[in-house]
């Protein structure tokens, strides 16, 4: 099967008029969409860890088998703050942080 891996890399470099971006354009051949969306993760790492450091770091790809819908989507979710404490009154604990991380969605086939 024949898959393309579509997507944008961003992230600054000092000012909102200095933001840089890369495509993702990558076309790959594999024998089902399990292996396909396994070398996508592959591809998508390899973006990930050339660019992770840079400062307003964001990331989102999608693959498709060629001439069909997306199988596959995948963004970069930066930290998300701890929640503040609240009063002790209230007796309700605070959340930690959730560290940055990849959201997968995996899209169901449909009949055609």
């Amino acid at each position: 099967m024949k898959f393309h891996l579509t997507g944008r890399v961003c992230w600054a470099v000092g000012s909102c008029h200095d933001d840089r971006s890369e495509i993702i354009d990558k076309r790959f051949i594999a024998p089902d969409e399990k292996e396909g969306i396994k070398k996508a993760r592959v591809k998508v790492e390899k973006y990930h860890m050339k660019y992770r450091h840079m400062t307003d770091y964001g990331m989102g790809a999608r693959l498709r088998v060629v001439g069909k819908s997306v199988i596959w989507e995948t963004d970069f979710v930066d930290d998300k703050p701890a929640e503040a404490a609240v009063p002790a009154r209230k007796a309700k604990p605070a959340r930690p942080a959730v560290p940055a991380h990849f959201v997968e969605k995996r899209f169901k086939k449909t009949k055609s």
